[in-house]
C-alpha cells in the first residue's frame, strides 16, 4: 500500500470515527476510483466516498446536493436507494450503507438471462416513476439538458460500436421517424442519482 492510500484510508478511519463512534471498524478496503470519486468498503457493509474535486466550496456544494439528490430520489424511486450516513462537506465525503442483492456484473450470462423478464419489468416500473415527476420539483437539484436526440442517438452509436458483437443483431430495435417538434423535460437517471433533466421527443 503506497503512502497516499494509506493517508486515505487513515482518512476513511477518521470521519467513520467522527461520525460513528459507536461502530466498530473492522476491515478498511479500496473499492473503486472513477472521474470524479474514491470509494471505500468499510466491513463489506458501508460505502465512504470522496470526491476529487479539487475546489473546496464546489467540492462541498456537489457532497450536499447529491445528498438532497438521494433523499428526493428515496421518495420517488420504487426501488431502494442508498441514504447518507453522514456527510463531511469540506472534505467532499459522503457515506451510506450498502443496499442488499448482488451486482448484476457479478452474475453469468445466464444467470442474467434467467433474470431478464423480472429486470426489465423492474426497470419500467423506475423509469414510469422517473417520467411522471414534476420537472419544478427538481429544479432546484438538477439542470436541464438540451442535447437533441439526434446527439443521444450519435453518442449511443458510438458506445454500441464498442461493446456490441456486429455479428448479433437480431436484439436491435428498428429506428423509426420521430417528431420532435413537440417535447417536454423528462427526469431522467444517471449513476446512482438524477443526473438531469432532458427534452424528451413525444
Amino acid at each position: 500500500m503506497t503512502s497516499r492510500s494509506r493517508d486515505r484510508v487513515a482518512d476513511v478511519r477518521g470521519v467513520v470515527v467522527t461520525h460513528m463512534p459507536d461502530y466498530q471498524i473492522d476491515s478498511v478496503v479500496p473499492l473503486g476510483e472513477g472521474l470524479d470519486n474514491l470509494a471505500y468498503e468499510v466491513n463489506g457493509e458501508l460505502i465512504v466516498r470522496f470526491s476529487k474535486e479539487p475546489d473546496l466550496a464546489r467540492r462541498a456544494s456537489l457532497v450536499g446536493r447529491e445528498a438532497r439528490v438521494l433523499a428526493a430520489v428515496a421518495d420517488i424511486s420504487p426501488l431502494p436507494v442508498p441514504e447518507p450516513t453522514f456527510t463531511v462537506a469540506e472534505q467532499g465525503c459522503l457515506a451510506y450503507h450498502k443496499l442488499p442483492g448482488a451486482p448484476l456484473l457479478d452474475m453469468s450470462r445466464h444467470q442474467r438471462s434467467a433474470h431478464g423478464t423480472t429486470i426489465g419489468a423492474t426497470l419500467g416500473e423506475l423509469l414510469t416513476a422517473l417520467h411522471a415527476v414534476p420537472i419544478e420539483r427538481l429544479a432546484d437539484l438538477v439542470e436541464v439538458d438540451h442535447q437533441s436526440l439526434a446527439e443521444w442517438r450519435q453518442e449511443a452509436g458510438k458506445y454500441r460500436r464498442r461493446t456490441v458483437d456486429p455479428s448479433r443483431r437480431s436484439w436491435m430495435p428498428h429506428h423509426r421517424t420521430m417528431d420532435t417538434s413537440q417535447r417536454s423535460p423528462t427526469t431522467i437517471w444517471g449513476s446512482n442519482t438524477f443526473s438531469s433533466t432532458r427534452s424528451h421527443g413525444r
